[in-house]
């Protein structure tokens, strides 16, 4: 560490994260903003000349700018660069969860599902880098953070121009060899395709916990690439197919990235990339450099810059960019001749008009509420019951109904542009929320709840959890209240990236119950009902709305008519019965809250 703690007289550093060929990753504290930030410390490595001052180094800043300005919620963001002690340092969001490399090694192979939604986040994450003309040239395990249920692809190893080969001058390789693909190893350039065959690495890595391309050394690695067809996994019969049409030798016959996205349980458009401001100016320290050291820190700059979120990828004359626009969801659905419902009023019904189908945002991994199998793309839960309740009281059949998936972080952005018409997917109504979106109903209530084994006899209800090892997500609301309550003690309260490992680690006796709003316990006791019970009253009260645009109060009302009809005729507890029923707790009737 160094032995002053202070870069750039702002960031304090903490204590090592990891170290790779790259430099080393800091945790760090922004003193000026108060926040926990990553920082990492570039130094210099063969692989890379900081003294060159070739005038390429100009252009590729122009380009790593463009980089710095990709915002997507599976990309980690580049907050900053400075100048300290003569060398560059880049500021990025800090993840605080594992890696999937890690997560691997401490768990075992994920389950099918799991992976699926990793894998599909990633592949978001790289057509929204792909249509900008980055490739990332990286993708490995050990790249991919969680936090919480979101996926982000980072990278703390290797970056460098695109139309390179795999081979720097001084014959160093750039990346990782068991995820490399073929036509990198044979010297031609990195494109989409390349990073979707690594995609395909990690997805097997993921379910198997090994690489399909292992060698005794780095020769035997790349040419079991070159050479070796991965052994097939009956273990994964859903997410297999996906494997191994991203691990096809030829890059022409491997699925686009956003066929990628829909095998593996998405929508074929990616997500929108919302433009950000680029990283402020390098922040200069006060010893004044020499002009060497400036033309060298220029380039190293440009290199973190693009260390961060990959490297540039310019499509190049008479080649087909892979990343070109996908179809629409809507140009593959049946079309219906049965008019929409008017609602005076209401932009956003009109909008639903002029396209035929309406698009709903939704969740795709959480059982009982809403799931979506990543071998046919069907939907199921409680929430899409909601969904499909809704989109028929507008006139609209299964057959034009869009489902967005749309990361928890993303909802207010999607609502707010028009990116999704509707949002049902456990969407808590809160005053903060109600400041740029609106709500209808509540459709469902909940409250922080207790989900058990289903032989569990000696825990009841919060009160009895004292001596129990209780599990959430880490740094949850619901981990952090059962704490503030004192029901366990702190050496029992276990925090883990999802509710899936929770409840992984619930199956196999390694915590004794997991904690959160009883409707998500619900969906994973219906799930497995002979394995899983929830016990006890809930802590509070949530009630979960049907998001739309703020100001849409036409088409909120509307909504609200149609969820008392559904309350009236027994349609809703119909599908709470289908869904959420199989858990054996009781359906709670919401009141809806019109405003």
């Amino acid at each position: 560490m160094p032995e002053d703690l202070s870069v750039a007289g702002r960031y304090r550093l903490g204590r090592s994260l990891g170290e790779g060929g790259m430099g080393v990753v800091w945790r760090a504290h922004d003193e000026l903003l108060d926040r926990e930030v990553a920082l990492k410390e570039l130094r210099h490595t063969s692989a890379f000349d900081p003294a060159d001052p070739d005038p390429a180094y100009r252009r590729m800043l122009r380009e790593a700018m463009a980089a710095a300005q990709l915002r997507h919620p599976g990309i980690i963001t580049v907050h900053d660069v400075v100048i300290d002690r003569d060398r560059p340092w880049i500021v990025m969001e800090l993840v605080e969860g594992p890696s999937v490399a890690q997560l691997v090694a401490e768990r075992g192979p994920l389950p099918e599902w799991q992976a699926a939604a990793i894998g599909r986040q990633v592949a978001q994450a790289l057509a929204a880098a792909h249509a900008r003309g980055i490739v990332h040239r990286d993708v490995k395990p050990a790249n991919i953070l969680l936090d919480g249920d979101r996926a982000v692809l980072t990278d703390f190893g290797i970056a460098a121009m695109s139309g390179a080969t795999a081979l720097t001058g001084t014959g160093n390789l750039i990346g990782s060899p068991e995820f490399m693909a073929p036509e990198r190893v044979n010297g031609h350039p990195a494109g989409p395709p390349s990073d979707l065959w690594s995609l395909g690495v990690m997805l097997y890595f993921a379910v198997s916990g090994r690489s399909p391309f292992t060698g005794e050394d780095l020769h035997g690695a790349l040419a079991a690439v070159l050479t070796r067809e991965p052994v097939p996994l009956p273990q994964v019969p859903s997410l297999w197919p996906v494997i191994a049409a991203l691990l096809r030798k030829n890059p022409a016959e491997r699925p686009p990235g956003a066929q990628a996205i829909a095998m593996l349980g998405g929508p074929p458009v990616a997500q929108p990339v919302q433009p950000g401001a680029p990283p402020g100016p390098p922040v200069a320290t006060p010893a004044k450099a020499s002009r060497r050291m400036r033309l060298a820190i220029i380039g190293v700059v440009v290199f973190v810059v693009l260390a961060a979120g990959g490297v540039i990828w310019w499509q190049t004359s008479g080649e087909q960019s892979q990343a070109q626009t996908p179809p629409t969801s809507e140009s593959s659905k049946p079309q219906s001749s049965a008019p929409v419902v008017e609602v005076d009023g209401s932009p956003t019904v009109d909008r639903i008009q002029a396209r035929g189908t309406v698009i709903i945002g939704v969740k795709s991994d959480q059982p009982g509420l809403g799931m979506q199998n990543p071998a046919d793309g069907t939907r199921s839960g409680f929430d899409i019951e909601i969904a499909r309740i809704v989109a028929a009281g507008l006139g609209l059949d299964d057959n034009r109904i869009v489902y967005q998936n749309v990361a928890a972080a993303e909802r207010e952005i999607a609502l707010g542009n028009g990116t999704v018409d509707l949002y049902v997917g456990t969407y808590a109504i809160t005053d903060k929320r109600k400041e740029q979106v609106g709500f209808a109903g509540p459709y469902l209530t909940s409250g922080q709840s207790l989900l058990v084994r289903r032989d569990a006899t000696t825990i009841t209800g919060k009160d009895s959890l004292r001596g129990k090892k209780v599990c959430s997500v880490v740094g949850s609301s619901p981990l952090l209240r059962i704490e503030q309550l004192g029901l366990t003690e702190p050496e029992n309260l276990v925090g883990l990236p999802s509710y899936a490992d929770c409840v992984n680690r619930l199956s196999s006796g390694e915590v004794d119950a997991v904690t959160t709003d009883d409707a998500i316990l619900k969906g994973y006791a219906a799930a497995e009902p002979s394995e899983l019970k929830v016990v006890g009253e809930p802590f509070d009260e949530v009630a979960y709305g049907i998001g739309l645009a703020r100001d849409d109060k036409p088409l909120r009302d509307k909504v609200n008519d149609l969820l008392q009809a559904a309350l009236d005729d027994g349609r809703w507890q119909s599908a709470y019965d289908r869904t959420l029923g199989p858990s054996g707790s009781p359906a709670t009737r919401p009141v809806l809250d019109r405003y």
